[in-house]
């Protein structure tokens, strides 16, 4: 059970990490061996990831609701979910 659910997780958090490269990476960092985009005025997706207050609710909540200066996307739930999973194993690298 559990390890089945830990392979989910991996496995959504690899969807995300394709999102982040293909729609986030222009304008953050979405990983700390990316070449190029990102913005000095945009944290990096590895700061985010270390806030106190982020969480998988938060992120949810913040990727679903339109911000000024962000593009929107109109990402699924699922997507969603997959850029949140993402975002969150962050946390545990380097």
């Amino acid at each position: 059970g559990l390890a089945a659910a830990q392979s989910a997780q991996a496995q959504d958090a690899g969807a995300g990490e394709r999102i982040a490269q293909s729609w986030c990476s222009r304008c953050h960092l979405v990983d700390s061996g990316q070449q190029k985009g990102g913005s000095d005025a945009v944290p990096t997706f590895s700061s985010i990831a270390r806030r106190a207050s982020t969480s998988q609710a938060s992120l949810t909540i913040f990727l679903a609701t339109p911000h000024r200066g962000m593009p929107d996307f109109n990402l699924t739930r699922a997507e969603i979910q997959n850029v949140a999973a993402y975002v969150l194993s962050l946390r545990d690298r380097p």
